[in-house]
């Protein structure tokens, strides 16, 4: 599965955005772990591929919660 969510915040999209998608990766997680529980197999993991651009970093995610 790929999704494609480019820098949330710029372009065109909502302040509120890099909020989303740190409640986006925080709700992947806990699906990722409910999945493996119940299958047994091991959890998915999620990857992301994230601007370089330190002002870009800054505005659109939150770094220090969805690396956790």
């Amino acid at each position: 599965m790929e999704i494609d969510w480019e820098y949330p915040t710029i372009r065109g999209g909502q302040a509120d955005d890099k909020y989303y998608l740190t409640l986006f990766f925080q709700e992947f997680k806990e699906a990722a772990v409910a999945q493996s529980v119940v299958t047994g197999q091991p959890r998915l993991l999620l990857a992301a591929a994230v601007a370089a651009n330190q002002e870009i970093v800054s505005n659109a995610y939150e770094i220090d919660k969805i690396s956790k």
